[in-house]
């Protein structure tokens, strides 16, 4: 994987292990890529709603770590 670590593409997303923080062994999940039927429209509707900080990266929406229970969500358009 180019961001180090080991990636598994499903068909329907990506599980990514990332190597073990500093002082830590275990293997953690640290993204969570999840494909959108609809351009990502349901997502950036909830979060302005919500009024959820997040970030955009190409046609990705990213909510960070720290806003998603610890893990990077990333919403991304399957079209």
């Amino acid at each position: 994987d180019r961001r180090s670590g080991f990636a598994l593409d499903l068909p329907h997303g990506r599980l990514r292990l990332a190597p073990a923080a500093t002082g830590s062994m275990a293997p953690y999940v640290c993204e969570l890529t999840i494909a959108t039927a609809d351009s990502n429209t349901a997502i950036n509707e909830l979060l302005a709603k919500r009024k959820i900080a997040h970030v955009r990266h190409d046609k990705s929406v990213i909510v960070p770590p720290e806003l998603a229970g610890g893990i990077s969500l990333r919403f991304v358009p399957s079209d």
